[in-house]
């Protein structure tokens, strides 16, 4: 009996550790995607800049 409860908890801390890791990664894309937006608004709002400049 007690034998099948620690195996049934260290299964259950896999599963919350997967979980755990599965939210890590999404995480990370989210804020790699977020970098990248950012990155590519400053970028095009430079290249705006460069241009209204060279019109003057």
């Amino acid at each position: 009996m007690a034998l099948s409860f620690i195996f049934d908890s260290t299964q259950l801390g896999q599963a919350g550790l997967a979980v755990t890791a599965f939210a890590a990664v999404l995480t990370l894309m989210q804020d790699n995607a977020r970098t990248r937006r950012i990155v590519r608004n400053e970028r095009r709002r430079r290249e705006d800049d460069d241009e209204l400049s060279k019109r003057r």
